[in-house]
């Protein structure tokens, strides 16, 4: 990008010259063979910036393979030219129950109010990314609500999502000021009482009792009444804080658009947005039991630490967090060399038998986040 700024800038020098001298401005001898000579060497220097871009065109086009350490060569300098080696690898994806229609809904919720969305495969997990959430976005005067989808698709996932909210209401009473309520939602096509909403006030043991209760019905379809559910839910005149107002949307299903849907995505995100307390939306997506779903995965902080770099062929692994990942090795041609599962984080890895070059780690989490830490063998 430099070199191409460079360019640009040489370019404009020069027709600026140019146009210098085509003028019918009166201009002394000595002031126009300065121009001519500053021209003429601004000429050569575009000629030798253009040879070598199409050089550098070049090189990019061809496959770069690592050599074995140079006489004179520093650690650094071999390091650097390993970890600059480009690896075309096949495309991050991960196979997984999430409904990816829903996987776009929930995360432009998100993004567009200030929240953060989450993927759980496991349901089990879910008490720690309720936890999380309010670990890091709890606050006194915090108005907090919390929309959860109460169809027979949740069946497999209700107990857990029921201890985990039993949790994090239990965190709450460090907070001071905080205002509670509950919206459940269904299909508004399949069931005349498809929506419950309540204001529970400061009342913690409340809203758990109302959580307590919450059962299941309705059909196990892959779209539900979502939009209109929360439209609803955040019209009730709930929010009062001037603070902090968060909502917790738990489900496994997309929602209804179009003809289906009386309310849309954009319509949620402007009301959230409108006023100066905006509400932070924070949905929890569930995976289904119904089909698989490939997806395409987003980068993420899952790799702490990677070491030695180089290696004599056995790794070490440190990951952010002790869960259960998928592990690919990739060698300098992009070829697939280990896939296999790893619980845990902290990953020993013997490679031993690799040849030297540059090698490529990739993980991915249950979530279908991944990412990828490059590192060269050199025995």
């Amino acid at each position: 990008m430099k070199r191409f700024f460079i360019l640009a800038l040489i370019s404009l020098i020069v027709i600026s010259c140019q146009e210098n001298l085509d003028s019918n401005d009166y201009i002394v001898l000595d002031d126009y063979q300065a121009i001519e000579k500053e021209k003429s060497k601004l000429l050569r220097d575009l000629d030798s910036l253009q040879s070598l871009i199409q050089q550098l065109r070049f090189e990019k086009s061809q496959r770069t393979e690592i050599t074995a350490p140079q006489k004179g060569d520093t650690i650094y300098s071999f390091m650097s030219r390993g970890m600059a080696l480009q690896i075309d690898l096949p495309l991050a994806q991960s196979s997984s129950l999430v409904v990816p229609e829903a996987v776009t809904q929930f995360e432009s919720l998100s993004q567009q109010t200030g929240g953060d969305l989450k993927i759980l495969v496991d349901a089990s997990k879910i008490a720690r990314s309720l936890k999380d959430i309010i670990r890091e976005n709890g606050s006194d005067q915090l108005d907090l609500m919390i929309i959860m989808d109460v169809t027979a698709s949740m069946k497999n996932d209700v107990e857990n999502v029921k201890k985990g909210l039993n949790y994090i209401l239990n965190q709450l009473s460090r907070y001071k000021g905080v205002r509670l309520a509950m919206a459940t939602y269904m299909d508004k096509h399949d069931n005349p009482d498809w929506y419950r909403y309540q204001d529970f006030g400061n009342s913690v043991r409340d809203i758990k009792d109302f959580v307590n209760q919450i059962s299941l019905t309705g059909n196990t379809s892959t779209a539900e009444s979502v939009y209109d559910g929360v439209y609803r839910a955040i019209n009730e005149g709930f929010f009062q804080s001037q603070r902090k107002r968060m909502v917790i949307l738990i489900g496994d299903a997309p929602s209804h658009t179009g003809a289906l849907s009386s309310h849309s995505l954009e319509e949620i995100i402007q009301i959230a947005n409108a006023q100066s307390i905006k509400m932070n939306f924070y949905p929890i997506l569930l995976a289904q039991d119904q089909g698989s779903y490939t997806i395409q995965s987003s980068r993420g902080d899952l790799i702490n630490d990677l070491f030695p770099n180089p290696s004599r062929g056995e790794i070490r692994v440190k990951f952010e967090v002790n869960e259960l990942h998928t592990i690919q090795v990739f060698n300098q041609n992009g070829q697939k060399l280990r896939d296999f599962q790893y619980d845990g984080d902290d990953l020993r890895l013997n490679l031993e038998d690799a040849a030297n070059g540059v090698y490529v780690l990739r993980s991915y989490n249950q979530a279908g986040e991944y990412d990828e830490k490059k590192f060269i063998i050199q025995k």
